[in-house]
């Protein structure tokens, strides 16, 4: 048998990675996987659809949106017409019921995964004939069993036990990470958090998809200089080049502005990218996370970390668009949920901290009654594989 796992974001890639492994583990399947890991998808659209014509079951990620969902949607049409049996892996909240840019594949769709029995519930309003599934979501059951202990994740960092250290995680839009990390900044260096018994260490942590992504735009822009430019033994410039040059100089541009924000503070603060030490390396280390609703407040909830989820204007906007808008964390109230205003960030820092805090003690309880550690690893994973199988050899 033969399975296709097309994905494009970062997540569903990963998450397909194991999918992939497990099946060759089983001795009955071969596997080709079309992961873009976050980045433009290489692979050619005919390319994938004869990889799917080929196959004996399709399984594709739901993109965050239309533009990087595009090769996913490609894909389940290629095997609806060839009569393929094909399904979706919702990995988030609200994912398989409100990103309506798969709405045109859903109704022929075999099979959907989804996080839980109440996203399920949801799913099956949208696809009216797939056999929906509460897998659950492979990466999130490795997050309550994290690499590093709580020592050995500061000292990657020559963070002291003795430090208050502070994770701050950014988003894949650098629209979203910009505003956010500033107003972290401004709370933490009010005059009463600076002059106060804690010593602090702040961390910022860049997305892993936070990357220069070409748009329609930016290949226009490239395509009209390579077109109007020659090199210096007057040769017409190629795009590909051209495109490396513009992309390595918007990143060092990102760098730097990123680099700005941690100069005139009162308060040790860095920038770490997922390159230097990942952020699943960091987690287990920190006394506390700040995220933008995203994945990461998640790993931070499985290991029982106080969590506050920042959402101003540019997160919300975002979350209407991927998720209709509630960040289901908060709305469980195993994070807590903070504007962007600095005042108010600083106050539930501090109230998160303090283990005899009411709030804190809530956030804990809320955790491990709804966010259980399960008693094995792969649970999730297991349901996905044994679902292709079936899928298969129908």
């Amino acid at each position: 048998m033969r399975a296709v796992l097309v994905a494009r974001d970062i997540a569903p890639s990963q998450a397909f990675e194991r999918v992939r492994d497990s099946l060759l583990e089983t001795g009955k399947f071969g596997v080709i996987p079309v992961l873009g890991r976050g980045k433009a998808l290489e692979v050619l659209d005919d390319k994938i659809v004869a990889a799917v014509r080929s196959a004996d079951v399709l399984l594709v990620g739901m993109s965050a949106n239309a533009n990087t969902a595009r090769e996913e949607i490609v894909s389940c049409m290629a095997a609806r017409e060839a009569r393929i049996p094909y399904g979706l892996y919702a990995d988030t909240f609200g994912c398989a019921h409100n990103r309506n840019w798969f709405e045109s594949v859903r109704a022929d769709a075999s099979f959907v995964f989804v996080l839980s029995e109440k996203e399920a519930r949801e799913a099956r309003k949208v696809f009216l004939k797939a056999k929906v599934i509460s897998s659950g979501n492979p990466l999130w059951d490795e997050f309550y069993f994290p690499k590093l202990s709580y020592e050995e994740s500061r000292a990657k960092l020559g963070i002291r036990l003795d430090e208050t250290f502070v994770l701050v995680v950014g988003h894949k839009p650098s629209a979203i990470t910009m505003p956010m990390w500033s107003s972290v900044l401004e709370a933490f260096n009010l005059d009463w958090m600076v002059t106060g018994r804690r010593k602090w260490q702040l961390v910022f942590s860049r997305h892993p998809g936070d990357r220069v992504e070409m748009d329609d735009g930016m290949r226009n822009f490239i395509k009209d200089y390579a077109a109007k430019h020659r090199d210096a033994d007057n040769r017409a410039l190629d795009e590909k080049e051209v495109e490396k040059t513009f992309t390595a100089f918007e990143e060092m541009s990102r760098v730097k502005s990123y680099q700005e924000l941690m100069k005139w503070n009162a308060i040790p603060a860095r920038v770490i990218s997922a390159k230097e030490v990942s952020i699943s390396d960091l987690i287990p280390g920190c006394d506390l996370l700040i995220g933008p609703a995203s994945t990461t407040e998640i790993e931070a909830v499985c290991q029982r970390k106080p969590v506050i989820s920042l959402l101003n204007v540019t997160t919300s906007v975002r979350l209407k668009g991927v998720s209709g808008g509630k960040w289901e964390l908060v709305e469980e109230g195993v994070t807590s949920y903070v504007g962007g205003e600095p005042q108010y960030i600083a106050n539930s820092v501090i109230d998160l901290l303090e283990q005899r805090n009411v709030l804190c003690r809530e956030l804990r309880v809320k955790q491990e009654q709804l966010y259980p550690k399960p008693t094995e690893k792969g649970v999730a994973l297991r349901a996905i594989v044994s679902t292709l199988r079936e899928f298969a050899k129908k």
